[in-house]
């Protein structure tokens, strides 16, 4: 049974947004496509050995990496509505990345 809205505590109302916010259907469509190019690469590429697979942190879709390495991506030019230059003289400045260590 559902409790009346105004008999529902700030801590319930507060966890039931970042539930909502944790749901957000753009972000399950963007981890599904992410994780979709792993089945799409599957058995296609020949590649041997272990690696990471692909993988969604909320904000990027990460490669499928060889073990050992370093998945390299570029910084957002807008993230948030905040705008970065990523323009700059020394543009490997502005990589982010994830280890690959299995």
């Amino acid at each position: 049974m559902m409790a009346d809205f105004d008999t529902i505590s700030k801590e319930e109302r507060e966890e039931n947004r970042t539930l909502k916010e944790l749901l957000n259907p753009t972000d399950i469509q963007r981890e599904m496509e992410c994780l979709s190019k792993e089945l799409e690469s599957a058995g296609s590429s020949g590649e041997s050995g272990i690696f990471c697979s692909y993988s969604y942190d909320t904000l990027l879709c990460w490669p499928k990496t060889p073990a050992g390495n370093l998945a390299l991506l570029p910084c957002f030019e807008e993230l948030n509505g905040i705008k970065y230059d990523t323009s700059r003289e020394y543009p490997f400045l502005f990589l982010v990345y994830f280890n690959c260590s299995v």
